[in-house]
């Protein structure tokens, strides 16, 4: 009978020590969660730095550095740093060549990714009449009419060209805003 007691304890210890590791786990991820919401934050901050003209990493680093050193640290941090400066950039080639050489690549990735991104709407309406698939006549499957009699469609097709001269989408879309002073 004395077996059973200590099992039934031993039972019971585990279940509380089980309770906790489930409660410690699910705040662990309720923190976690948290945590990721406040560096999204923080990130869209450094982005509103860099609109502005403060580079990211600066801005981090100089927030660290204020956050950890008192004002002669810092200056002794800034003394090192231009110190480092010195003594790398004379070596930075050699010492650096592949990362060098990976930020040329992605810089131009940027360049060529960039460069068919048109800005302005002027740019992109300019884009799109060019590109042959904005052509709302060109391919497509046409739909199925009986034969008009002679004459008749030919007549038909000269009134509508008249009336409509042939339009890219975004230059109609342009014209129906500027009709309804939507520009």
């Amino acid at each position: 009978m004395g077996q059973n007691i200590d099992d039934e304890e031993v039972h019971g210890a585990n279940m509380q020590i089980d309770d906790k590791i489930r409660k410690s786990v699910a705040r662990t991820v309720d923190l976690m969660k948290r945590r990721k919401n406040l560096n999204d934050e923080i990130k869209e901050e450094r982005e509103q730095m860099e609109k502005v003209g403060v580079h990211p990493r600066a801005y981090q680093d100089e927030v660290r550095n204020f956050k950890l050193y008192d004002e002669s640290e810092r200056a002794l941090y800034m003394a090192s740093r231009r110190r480092m400066q010195e003594v790398l950039a004379p070596v930075e080639d050699s010492l650096f060549s592949e990362e060098i050489a990976e930020r040329k690549k992605k810089a131009e990735r940027k360049a060529a990714k960039d460069g068919n991104k048109p800005r302005t709407p002027e740019e992109l309406d300019a884009a799109s009449a060019q590109n042959p698939r904005s052509d709302p006549d060109a391919g497509g499957a046409k739909p199925q009419v009986s034969p008009n009699p002679p004459g008749e469609q030919d007549d038909g097709d000269a009134a509508l060209a008249a009336a409509a001269p042939k339009m890219s989408q975004s230059q109609k879309a342009a014209l129906k805003r500027a009709e309804a002073k939507l520009n």
